[in-house]
């Protein structure tokens, strides 16, 4: 049993867990940069610790995406394991990270975006303080939100996918 995600003995569980996490990092940055357009679209530099500026935007960010992860991708996954489309989990295929979490929806949600939000915002915070930026391009700040908004859904997608796919074997 592999103690972080996924036990050895279920060779059909790496490749699974991959393409749904893939796709949720594109989705998720997709989602991020197009609300980032909106928010920043009037500016052609954004402020990095002003209020509205790009510091403060990560606070919304972060919570926002993951809670969309989880929301979203949580009843697709059930539906496909359902459908026989994507393979059963069951408790006993959890690595001891992922067991930890509630395979219930609106219990797991609010437990991820916590994590996110104590996890993410501070790191993100200290490495845009550590880079010295006070005003960056509209078009770096896209790129930047993107990545983040990636980064989020590949992190978080795990411990959102194997939970839903083993209550939908319930």
């Amino acid at each position: 049993m592999s103690w972080f995600l996924l036990p050895a003995d279920r060779p059909d569980l790496p490749r699974f867990l991959m393409a749904e996490v893939m796709v949720m990092a594109i989705a998720n940055a997709a989602m991020t940069l197009m609300v980032s357009v909106l928010t920043f679209a009037d500016r052609a530099a954004v402020p990095v610790w002003e209020s509205g500026g790009l510091a403060v935007d990560l606070i919304p960010t972060t919570v926002v995406a993951v809670a969309l992860i989880s929301l979203t991708a949580t009843p697709a996954v059930r539906l496909r394991v359902r459908a026989g489309k994507a393979p059963a989990v069951g408790q006993s295929n959890l690595g001891r990270l992922v067991r930890f979490m509630p395979r219930h929806l609106l219990a797991r949600t609010p437990i991820l975006c916590v994590l996110s939000f104590v996890l993410f915002v501070p790191t993100a915070v200290g490495l845009l303080r550590l880079a010295g930026w006070e005003v960056l391009p509209l078009p770096a700040v896209l790129a930047l939100k993107a990545a983040y908004g990636a980064l989020l859904g590949a992190a978080f997608g795990p411990f959102v996918v194997l939970p839903a796919a083993c209550r939908a074997t319930v």
